[in-house]
């Protein structure tokens, strides 16, 4: 077969499952609880990647929230606070991670999360609190340290920030934590 017949096909084969009617994703229940074993997981996966990627964050929250209480997996429970958070849900996002906190409590992604939420509802001090936990859970992660030392500059502590970043260029000398020691001590 040569090269453009297949690449025929192939375009054939893409326009028609393009064209594939949808409709049985618009017509999702998600409140199907019945089933002991969740044998649907990766179908309302897809289907929450789909509503995720295309802005319908409430439907693939509920399916997320779904996927969570059938099988009992963290990541999906994540997923839906993300979703709910982008929602703009913070109080209830914020009750949530603190109830999962009591039965995870070193998981840092939760921290994060709790932090935002916290940053949002301008709970400065409560933000710190959280991002030092996460930081405590995992000190070399980047990530964490970004997210103290910005409550830290939040709260106009600069020199607790550049305290911060120091720390950890004197351990790993890498450029970004340089970078950011001088960005900060040029602007402040």
């Amino acid at each position: 077969m040569s090269r453009n017949n297949l690449f025929i096909i192939l375009v054939t084969l893409l326009l028609v499952g393009g064209c594939a009617d949808k409709s049985n994703i618009q017509n999702l229940d998600v409140t199907n609880q019945n089933s002991a074993k969740f044998e649907k997981e990766l179908f309302y996966i897809m289907h929450a990647l789909y509503y995720r990627e295309h802005g319908d964050y409430i439907k693939a929250y509920a399916i997320f929230d779904k996927l969570y209480k059938e099988t009992q997996k963290l990541e999906y429970k994540i997923e839906s606070l993300k979703l709910l958070i982008s929602l703009g849900g913070y109080d209830s996002a914020q009750k949530e991670i603190i109830s999962f906190l009591k039965h995870y409590p070193n998981n840092v992604t939760l921290y994060r999360l709790l932090t935002f939420v916290e940053l949002k509802q301008n709970y400065i001090n409560k933000a710190l609190e959280s991002a030092k936990k996460a930081l405590k859970i995992e000190p070399e992660s980047m990530e964490n340290i970004d997210l103290v030392a910005s409550i830290y500059i939040i709260m106009k502590e600069y020199q607790k920030a550049i305290d911060l970043y120091n720390k950890y260029y004197t351990k790993h000398h890498d450029e970004q934590s340089l970078i950011k020691i001088a960005s900060i001590t040029y602007h402040k």
